[in-house]
């Protein structure tokens, strides 16, 4: 009846005790995990691509607005412009 009563965990043999665990030692942060450095080298492309496409949408609206007919056309060529300055 006295071994229903244990609990059902190990133990060691009477007179010995365990070695105390000691607290697990943060992991290493010294260089940052590939996933981390795929996520950066895809940044900077993105980086690079978007600055590639602002340099030829300024570029773009300057050929449109100095291809625009009348000062009215021109004005409105430019409001497109200002706009799209904003979604940056």
């Amino acid at each position: 009846m006295t071994s229903a009563l244990r609990s059902k965990t190990k133990s060691t043999a009477p007179g010995k005790t365990r070695p105390a665990k000691s607290p697990a030692a943060p992991a290493k942060a010294t260089e940052p995990s590939a996933l981390m450095r795929i996520a950066h080298e895809l940044r900077s492309y993105a980086d690079s691509a978007l600055g590639l496409a602002e340099g030829a949408t300024e570029m773009t609206i300057a050929a449109a607005r100095s291809m625009g007919r009348g000062p009215q056309q021109k004005a409105a060529i430019g409001r497109g412009r200002a706009s799209s300055t904003n979604m940056i």
